[in-house]
């Protein structure tokens, strides 16, 4: 759902930049226009950095889990050959 509204804003400011580039705005209009546009812009930039924070934390976890599930079979490839061992000692 947060990549729907973050496509959204997105599109809102292509909006708005191809509106000023048609001159679609009069003088007296530009100063609320582009105080608007600037907002956007922040509120875009939170939600990108929100993005990839997320994705960050989600790579991490898929690190954290690769690296639990070495560490779980390389401790049963260690207990396994030390009950091998035992066994041929007798």
């Amino acid at each position: 759902m947060e990549s729907e509204h973050l496509q959204t804003l997105i599109n809102i400011k292509q909006i708005f930049e191809l509106s000023q580039s048609r001159g679609c705005w009069k003088l007296d209009e530009a100063k609320n226009v582009v105080t608007l546009y600037e907002r956007l812009c922040i509120i875009i930039q939170h939600y990108e950095k929100s993005k990839e924070l997320n994705t960050i934390q989600e790579e991490n976890e898929i690190v954290e889990t690769v690296d639990k599930v070495i560490d779980d079979i390389s401790s049963s490839k260690t207990k396994n050959i030390t009950v091998e061992e035992m066994e041929n000692t007798d």
